[in-house]
This record gives C-alpha cells, sequence and structure tokens, in this order.
C-alpha cells in the first residue's frame, strides 16, 4: 500500500482540469479558472484542503453533467468564479470582461453579499432559481458544502 501525497494528487487535479478545458477550447472558462485559482491561495476551514479545491470539486462533479448543461462552459466558470466579487471584491463587469455576459451575469446572480449589502434570501434564490447557469453552480456549491460540514447536526 502506498501513501497518497494530498499536494500531488491537488496538483494532478489542476493539470487535468487545465487540459479538459484546453481540450474543449473553452478559453473563458479556462480564464475563469486561472483567475480564480490565483486569488483562492490559501487554505480552507479545515486548515488542510487548499481554497482552491472547493472549486476543483464542484467543477469535477460538474464536468459528468456536461452534455446536460445549457451553456456549459459559461457554467464552469461561474463555478469557478462564484465566490470572488464576494471574498475578493472582483467586480461583475470584471467578471463580464474576462468571460462573458451570461458568466457576468450568474455571478452577479450567485453573490449573495457585495459591498456590504446583503442580497435577502428571498430574493437571492428567486433570481437565481431562474438562471439556468446560476442555478446549478449554486446547486452544487450548496451539495460540497454540506459534504465538507464536520459534525453537522
Amino acid at each position: 500500500m502506498t501513501d497518497i501525497d494530498p499536494a500531488a494528487s491537488y496538483r494532478k487535479q489542476l493539470s487535468s482540469m487545465r487540459y479538459w478545458l484546453l481540450g474543449r477550447n473553452w478559453h473563458d472558462a479556462l480564464r475563469a479558472f486561472e483567475f480564480a485559482q490565483k486569488r483562492h491561495d490559501g487554505m480552507r476551514k479545515d486548515g488542510v484542503s487548499p481554497e482552491f479545491s472547493h472549486q476543483m470539486f464542484i467543477a469535477s462533479y460538474a464536468r459528468t453533467l456536461e452534455t446536460t448543461l445549457l451553456h456549459p462552459q459559461e457554467t464552469m466558470s461561474a463555478i469557478f468564479l462564484h465566490d470572488v466579487c464576494e471574498d475578493f471584491d472582483v467586480s461583475y463587469r470584471d467578471v463580464e470582461a474576462l468571460c462573458g455576459a451570461r458568466t457576468g451575469t450568474a455571478v452577479e446572480l450567485l453573490t449573495k453579499k457585495k459591498d456590504g449589502v446583503r442580497v435577502p434570501d428571498p430574493v437571492y434564490y428567486a433570481r437565481m432559481a431562474q438562471d439556468p447557469i446560476a442555478s446549478v453552480a449554486k446547486g452544487l456549491d450548496r451539495g460540497h458544502n454540506i459534504f465538507t460540514m464536520d459534525a453537522a447536526g
């Protein structure tokens, strides 16, 4: 039995995702991947996992749904970028310039709190439910958040 090096495994995941995106000529999604990865350079709350591993988990799962998504490249882009406006004070205009209007809109809908203003939950979820990109990204995000909760009860 061999020991698994978590850091090496994570680097392989990043490399695999990069080449998968390139293989599809999804250059917007690759830009989103690289942009978000540079910002999420710390550790998760568990103190063990890289911060960007959250986006990688969600994106890896979304890969299995690719053929069922209405806008697969934009969905992947939104998954990578879903926390950057809230956590790193990135503007929606920056996201739109990086990846286009669909992704920019989805990321805006996924952002619960911006510039100190929190969107009321009923408004947040109702608006997001109408968007085929944001709704998928949020569902996967929420699933991973619940999956990684320690001793939730």
